[in-house]
């Protein structure tokens, strides 16, 4: 470790140049650092066009191509071969990290038992939408708690430092020896093109805490990112999705954001867990089956009628 804190290697991946004004912005937020990277290093998947124009028109950027099968995995396994920093952060192509992201991100590694550091990411929603109805969050600036179902921090992590099972993808780093001891990102696993995959990050995770158990693997929300949800993220039929507009009294509607009971509401017979369910079930019903299925299971009458009055999941829970 150098007396500053360890080198460090940024690893961005980028597979489409529909992308190419992300991949900027985030190659731009990496330069402006408070904390300077030793190296950063964007990966490009499969694409020589795009390989091609990176090389061409950023500058101080290592630009390589993906050395594998094709596939996120395969392109962090690629930049994770190159890299010579001792710690190697991940960015997404679609992200952009606040000044400080580096400083925040490589301070906990003064513990020497700490493999890996992830941080937070807020939403970038579209300027002409804002955030959507369905994923409702206390204020502008506040996580809410389905911002998972668009790769973002949401309600209910650590407000502060602390140890977690896995990091998100979109921000995170590791120790460049935990790759020889445990290995890389799986290659059946990951994002491939705009095909909606995922969990690599989490298994590596797991892999790290079974191989090394010693070894901490912590989240530091004050490391910050942006992360955009595009058409990939929130494709437009997931838009069309709203909250039924004429929801029955005394039903999980009357419940504020979070499922929580409003006091004219306290005597209802569905309680607080009733309504969460419904929450976290629509939240993956949606994505997974498509807006048929998720209106199904969280609308009123008009999408399906149901045979228990009041039931939670068959009304919206927005108020």
């Amino acid at each position: 470790m150098t007396p500053g804190g360890p080198s460090v290697s940024v690893v961005v991946c980028a597979y489409t140049d529909r992308r190419w004004d992300d991949i900027v912005r985030a190659v731009a937020s990496v330069a402006a650092q408070n904390r300077h990277a030793e190296e950063l290093l964007l990966v490009i998947d499969h694409n020589e066009a795009l390989a091609e124009r990176a090389a061409a028109e950023l500058p101080g950027v290592k630009v390589m191509t993906n050395a594998h099968a094709r596939g996120l995995s395969g392109a962090r396994n690629t930049g994770v071969e190159v890299a010579a920093g001792e710690v190697i952060a991940f960015l997404d192509d679609d992200a952009a990290a606040r000044p400080d992201w580096l400083e925040r991100l490589l301070a906990p590694y003064a513990d020497s038992s700490v493999a890996a550091v992830g941080g937070a990411a807020f939403p970038l929603w579209p300027a002409t939408a804002g955030r959507p109805a369905v994923l409702p969050a206390r204020d502008v600036s506040a996580a809410g708690e389905l911002d998972w179902v668009v790769g973002c921090s949401y309600t209910g992590q650590p407000t502060g430092l602390a140890e977690v099972r896995n990091l998100m993808g979109c921000n995170m780093s590791f120790r460049r020896d935990v790759f020889a001891q445990v290995g890389g990102f799986s290659d059946g696993l990951g994002r491939i093109g705009s095909t909606p995959l995922g969990c690599e990050e989490t298994e590596l995770c797991i892999r790290l805490r079974q191989r090394m158990p010693e070894a901490r693997i912590v989240f530091e929300p004050a490391a910050r990112v942006t992360h955009r949800v595009g058409e990939a993220r929130w494709p437009a039929r997931w838009r069309s999705w709203q909250p039924c507009s004429s929801p029955r009294p005394g039903t999980c509607a009357d419940f504020g954001a979070g499922g929580r009971r409003s006091p004219t509401q306290a005597r209802s017979r569905w309680p607080n867990w009733t309504c969460r369910i419904a929450r976290t079930s629509c939240g993956w019903a949606e994505p997974a089956a498509g807006s048929t299925v998720a209106r199904r299971c969280c609308c009123g009458p008009a999408a399906a009628p149901s045979r228990w009055p009041g039931c939670p999941f068959a009304t919206e829970w927005w108020t």
